[in-house]
């Protein structure tokens, strides 16, 4: 056999693994880039959860039990998607929301009893509705960290 040929023959091997080597790196990268895209879209989600009951609440002043629960189990897998300023923030916007929510049916339900006074109410409505006003402009700054796609 030609001295060339065994020189090629164990050059071949180290190639051959070098070359499986950087084929099983490129998939772990790939892997590593599609597990980051299914976060994102899952905190995107819950971000759009986020404004949608926003938007709801400032639109129609008001927010029900039901898109409220609907809200909370959209925004379920927060605990583990964000940090714990996300799931803080989202259990302050269920509990406004309750206490909006139940200042519209205490105002609804006694307006027309006498003796009610609704200043008590109407400045709990006041207060709550401001608040989802405001998350307008602070719900991006507390995604945004999250949800940068340079990071991907």
């Amino acid at each position: 056999m030609p001295l060339i040929v065994w020189y090629l023959q164990g050059f071949l091997t180290p190639v051959i693994g070098f070359i499986a080597t950087y084929i099983a790196f490129q998939q772990w990268k790939t892997k590593q880039l599609q597990l980051n895209l299914e976060r994102y879209d899952r905190r995107l989600r819950i971000y759009e959860a986020v404004k949608k009951i926003i938007g709801i609440v400032t639109r129609d002043g008001d927010v029900k039990t039901e898109e409220l629960l609907t809200f909370m189990t959209d925004a379920a897998q927060a605990d583990f998607l964000f940090g714990s300023e996300i799931k803080q923030y989202i259990e302050e916007m269920y509990r406004r929301g309750i206490k909006l929510g139940a200042a519209n049916k205490m105002y609804n339900h006694n307006r027309d009893k006498p003796g009610f006074n609704p200043q008590k109410t109407v400045e709990e409505q006041t207060v709550q509705l401001n608040w989802f006003g405001q998350q307008y402009d602070v719900v991006t700054d507390k995604f945004k960290k999250y949800l940068n796609v340079n990071k991907l």
